[in-house]
């Protein structure tokens, strides 16, 4: 009752999502190695990865920060990694379909289009969120480096 219905969205029909990007599953799809991802962000193909995570703000309107922020993000050729409240939003915004993939970047819709995905990853529930740093230390050990020198 106290609700503010401008602030809630609720989907009347069900929405369709790829889903099940554990880190195992995302170096397979690049043959067992971060190699390919690297090649890309080298090319410029990919400007970065990010992981967007975290609850919805109930300051503004539903889901409103996440899919704001992860448009954005992939219309600059940013590749996303999500989790949880993060990824129910993006779902609902249609980004986790290989046909969002539209809305990136020239660079990231290459990548996508190549390999079937969507320009946002779910990678899991809240409490995943260590896989995006999984896939983070993949990239640093393949290059030889530390995370933080990424």
């Amino acid at each position: 009752a106290r609700r503010i219905p401008e602030r809630v969205y609720i989907p009347i029909e069900p929405v369709q999502m790829m889903s099940g990007f554990s880190v195992e599953a995302i170096l397979a799809a690049m043959g067992g190695t971060p190699q390919p991802l690297i090649e890309a962000l080298k090319a410029g193909k990919i400007r970065g990865a990010v992981g967007v995570v975290g609850c919805n703000n109930p300051r503004i309107r539903q889901d409103f920060g996440h899919v704001t922020l992860t448009r954005r993000l992939i219309a600059n050729d940013v590749l996303v990694l999500d989790t949880g409240c993060a990824a129910v939003a993006h779902a609902k915004a249609g980004l986790k379909m290989p046909a969002a993939a539209r809305e990136a970047g020239p660079g990231l819709q290459e990548i996508c289009g190549a390999l079937g995905i969507p320009p946002v990853l779910h990678v899991g529930s809240c409490v995943d969120n260590v896989r995006i740093i999984m896939l983070a230390a993949a990239l640093a050990n393949t290059l030889g480096t530390d995370i933080a020198d990424l």
